[in-house]
């Protein structure tokens, strides 16, 4: 079975609050995850590390051209 974490455990881990990964679960932008029950969500480790692979960059004009593509 793939390791999960929960939502504190994943905010802990990028230094960002709870509330901050529960917006990007309503709004969208957070890595993926799996509803468990009605009030509990879990996330994969390989969903979240896939997710910062997708914001990793060589420099900051790198990072400019993936914006404008995705805008």
């Amino acid at each position: 079975m793939e390791t999960r974490i929960s939502t504190s455990q994943l905010a802990a881990m990028l230094g960002v609050k709870p509330g901050t990964v529960r917006m990007w679960r309503v709004k969208g932008g957070g890595p993926k995850y799996v509803r468990i029950a009605k009030n509990r969500a879990v996330y994969r480790i390989a969903d979240v590390e896939a997710w910062e692979a997708e914001r990793s960059f060589a420099n900051t004009s790198e990072e400019t051209a993936a914006r404008k593509r995705v805008a």
